[in-house]
């Protein structure tokens, strides 16, 4: 599989970087605000680290209420003019000079949404959207995707844009560098409002966050084809993950494991732009499934696995119901009637010979217990573990015996067993080593159906074998699991 597919993708981004810069030297900057709802004041506007600062010197805004929000405020900043939205008053003080006998009246004040006076949300064109992101927590996108080229006025880059296809709309994904500087750019090729291409880019924000276990988000500053200007830091901050489903380069994670490591060469995958495109247009066309991303992104944020479990025992079930067809009839688990007997007769014996540990009366219950060991499996009335099982079934995932043991925790994690109290985990430091061993293997197992479901096929991390060692287990399972 290519790394990168070289494509003609020119992008010119030095008008919007510029602006972008021009609202970052805003320091102490004078600026006067205008609106039905407040008095005509001066003030001064400063950037601040995650969005902007008005400080404003003036009695009349004792008269404002600290929990209002008001909208549409004309405010002129460098000889231009702007719309606030979402402007508050997040602290007052009062000053007395008690030789002059005046009070000052400082009013520190923040705000959600900053648009230039051309701003037209319902104007069909294209947009760019620049997402603040430090250049450290760009991931290297050719060890996870399949990318194409861009080019600008200084070279020609191979390994930052994603092209990305939603029902024959073309958006790309790129990450772009500013001297010391991060954004990811988010752009499409298809005229559309502003409300419909913020719904795009935020289902590309999901879809990326959840292959690379890094969601960006915080300040958006969006342009226009025609270069107006809408600004908003209210929506979700960044989300920093665990559990990434894939990686291409198998030193990644086994660095101290070289030689294991080696034998994956040449055999791990990349995600494919088709793959990408159909997870972004599932996030999108899907509530409950971009409700789910959002939940695997939130769950490993907090990175306790102390919550991760119950949230993944969620989280399975929710995909569950979203991937399963209905199905009718009945299924028998062995449908050969002869192994059935034979199995049944092996079993029997075992009873019989461990009688004397047994004992007669459980003797008796096990075996009339045994009988029904094949009973056909009604389709339409499972058990939760079957109904959890099924969409593996259906989508020809095959679990082993330690998937299905850690499937069986649901009910435990669900029902407020959150520490899986039992026979397996007994010190307080087993606890916690199994406890991540369960989310690693949980993980692994919500991430097959969601790759299976939008069609991916090869190699991903199998998360759960990286914490064998500490919880003294050896499933013989391999460090990355073919799907």
């Amino acid at each position: 599989m290519a790394a990168t597919e070289e494509i003609d993708n020119y992008k010119n981004v030095s008008k919007e970087l510029n602006h972008i810069n021009s609202l970052h030297t805003w320091s102490a900057a004078s600026i006067k605000l205008e609106s039905s709802e407040i008095p005509k004041v001066d003030g001064v506007i400063s950037k601040e680290e995650n969005g902007f600062i008005v400080e404003i010197i003036d009695f009349e805004f004792q008269r404002l209420d600290r929990r209002d929000r008001i909208n549409k405020i004309k405010v002129k900043v460098d000889k231009t003019d702007y719309i606030i939205n979402g402007f508050s008053i997040d602290n007052r003080e009062t000053n007395l000079d008690v030789v002059k006998g005046k009070g000052r009246f400082q009013n520190i004040c923040s705000f959600n949404e900053l648009h230039s006076i051309d701003f037209k949300p319902n104007h069909k064109t294209k947009y760019k959207c620049f997402i603040s992101t430090p250049i450290s927590k760009f991931p290297q996108l050719h060890y996870i995707f399949e990318t194409v080229t861009y080019q600008d006025d200084k070279t020609n880059h191979f390994y930052d844009c994603l092209r990305i296809r939603i029902d024959n709309k073309i958006f790309d994904l790129t990450q772009i560098q500013d001297h010391d500087k991060g954004y990811y750019l988010i752009e499409n090729f298809d005229a559309m409002d502003f409300e419909s291409f913020s719904e795009f880019a935020y289902s590309i924000k999901q879809a990326f966050g959840y292959v690379t276990s890094y969601m960006p988000g915080g300040e958006e500053y969006f342009f226009s084809e025609e270069l107006s200007f809408y600004y908003r830091n209210h929506h979700r901050p960044s989300i920093k993950s665990m559990f990434k489903p894939l990686h291409y380069n198998p030193y990644h994670l086994l660095h101290q494991k070289r030689e294991i490591a080696e034998s994956y060469l040449d055999k791990l995958n990349r995600m494919s732009l088709k793959i990408f495109s159909d997870l972004v247009t599932s996030i999108h066309k899907h509530e409950q499934f971009s409700a789910l991303i959002l939940l695997m992104l939130d769950a490993t944020s907090v990175r306790s696995f102390l919550v991760i479990p119950s949230l993944f025992a969620v989280a399975i079930e929710s995909l569950s119901k979203l991937i399963v067809k209905g199905e009718t009839g009945k299924e028998f688990l062995i449908t050969n009637p002869d192994v059935s007997i034979m199995i049944l007769d092996k079993l029997n014996k075992v009873i019989d010979d461990n009688l004397d540990r047994i004992g007669d009366k459980n003797h008796a219950k096990l075996k009339a217990r045994i009988q029904g060991l094949n009973r056909p499996i009604n389709k339409e009335h499972l058990t939760n573990d079957e109904k959890l099982i099924q969409p593996f079934d259906q989508l020809g995932i095959t679990l082993n015996e330690n998937d299905i043991l850690t499937i069986t925790h649901r009910n435990d994690l669900l029902h407020g067993n959150i520490l899986l109290e039992g026979d397996i985990i007994k010190t307080e430091g087993q606890k916690d080593n199994y406890m991540g061993y369960v989310s690693a293997k949980l993980a692994t197992l919500i991430n097959t159906l969601i790759l299976k479901y939008v069609g991916y096929s090869g190699y991903i991390i199998n998360h759960s074998k990286f914490y064998e060692e500490s919880c003294e287990i050896d499933t013989k399972e391999e460090y990355y699991r073919l799907i």
